[in-house]
């Protein structure tokens, strides 16, 4: 298994890329004080050569090459190398023992057909139920998972969640109820918001 790369080895190349911008900078600036010591000597810049003037040229290219270079890759590094994906809602419940089956009816009775409404109506794409081997009596042995496409919709949308919900169950009121008697089997220890990190 590859070793993720530290801090220190991706500064790396932007470092040698710096070094190689000064090199070629303090060889540009030999030359170019040889020239200005030439013409003080002989006071006229005809003596200054064809080839020494490609070389400079060539020089300054390379300099501004390597300076866009340096500039490029800093910019880069600062850039985010992943773009945020959807959102999940992770709710952590106990189901008592002898009451998963019942459980399971009224995910399957209830809770899907208003998953199926609520990704109809386009306020969700996707919801699962997960079951756990819980290691102690205080942990979950069902996950339920409601992917959203991004925080907002997960944060911001209730209205529209409720809105479905009392078309496909029935009233707040009803809904209460029957939540209280589930209340007798199965315990909400929490819930959870996850954000996808899509890399690049």
């Amino acid at each position: 298994m590859s070793e993720a790369p530290k801090d220190g080895e991706r500064g790396d190349v932007t470092s040698g890329q710096s070094r190689l911008f000064l090199v070629r900078f303090r060889r540009f600036q030999n030359i170019v004080r040889n020239i200005v010591l030439r013409t003080r000597t002989t006071s006229s810049i005809q003596h200054v050569t064809t080839g020494e003037w490609k070389m400079i040229k060539t020089i300054i290219l390379s300099m501004c090459l390597a300076a866009s270079s340096v500039s490029l890759n800093a910019r880069a590094q600062d850039e985010r190398q992943y773009t945020e994906g959807p959102v999940t809602e992770v709710s952590y419940l106990q189901v008592e023992y002898g009451h998963f089956e019942e459980y399971i009816d009224w995910l399957n009775s209830t809770w899907k057909p208003t998953m199926e409404a609520t990704k109809k109506a386009g306020l969700i794409i996707d919801y699962k139920v997960f079951q756990l081997t819980p290691k102690s009596p205080d942990q979950p042995n069902i996950i339920l998972w409601i992917t959203f496409k991004n925080a907002a919709a997960a944060l911001d949308k209730s209205v529209e969640l409720d809105a479905v919900a009392k078309k496909v169950i029935c009233s707040t009121e009803c809904q209460n109820k029957a939540r209280v008697g589930r209340n007798e089997y199965r315990k909400v220890l929490g819930t959870e918001y996850i954000r996808e990190l899509i890399l690049k």
